[in-house]
């Protein structure tokens, strides 16, 4: 029967009954190979589609929850459960490094809606009605462009602000920007010792209090953005 992969964790003691017990989405049990165990459900259908993205993040979240977890994207899934075992036993060391890494960790996300960051600049806009048409278009195409680095240059510092209003309370931080209308989205990923969390929160709302831009705090997640072992198994991907 298929396997329908949800995260990778410690084989410890306890880790089967924790993970079976988890009252949410399809019943989920472990497979072990030496100290390392995958949480999977098992999807009777082998063409069957497995659980919705939905329900597969909170079956992530769940485990969190109970245990450090190396979570798995949506969709990964084996044929039997030697085939998970081989996935273990493949790719352990760099399973047990990650882990050893998020142990005691979440992730903790803070988003910023910067308006009118993609403008052309007006004096551009002005001139290219003196040009030929080929010119106004390459004109403007350089306006637009011109501007879209200056947003970019203006997020990455924000970005640097951001960063130093949590210092000392992330281990890691990744982030990502992009445009959506009119507005540049920049995104921070934070990975956060659960111990930090509520530390985290309270210079999330000092930085609330003074920031310009719309501002959004999430979490805490499991470490999706602090993980890349999942990138390992190709035959899954």
């Amino acid at each position: 029967m298929r396997q329908v992969l949800y995260g990778i964790l410690r084989n410890e003691a306890d880790a089967s009954g924790r993970v079976s017990t988890l009252a949410v989405g399809p019943q989920l049990h472990l497979i072990a190979n030496d100290d390392l165990g995958a949480a999977v459900s098992v999807a009777v259908d082998a063409a069957a589609r497995p659980p919705d993205p939905k329900i597969h993040a909170q079956i992530v979240q769940a485990l969190h929850a109970v245990c450090p977890v190396l979570p798995m994207r949506h969709g990964i899934s084996f044929d039997t459960e030697d085939e998970v075992r081989a996935m273990l036993s493949e790719h352990g060391g760099p399973f047990r490094r990650t882990l050893d890494d998020l142990q005691g960790c979440g992730e903790m996300g803070v988003r910023a809606i910067c308006r009118g960051m993609t403008a052309s600049p007006p004096c551009a806009m002005a001139a290219q009605d003196e040009l030929s048409p080929a010119r106004a278009y390459l004109a403007a195409r350089q306006s637009h462009y011109a501007a879209r680095d200056a947003a970019d240059k203006e997020v990455s510092q924000l970005a640097e602000r951001m960063q130093q209003d949590f210092e000392g309370l992330f281990i890691k931080s990744r982030t990502e920007s992009f445009f959506l209308r009119d507005h540049h989205i920049l995104s921070l990923h934070f990975l956060v010792r659960r111990d930090e969390t509520e530390r985290f929160r309270e210079a999330f709302r000092r930085l609330e209090q003074n920031a310009p831009e719309k501002l959004l705090l999430t979490g805490p997640w499991p470490p999706y953005n602090f993980t890349s072992c999942e990138n390992l198994i190709p035959s899954c991907a």
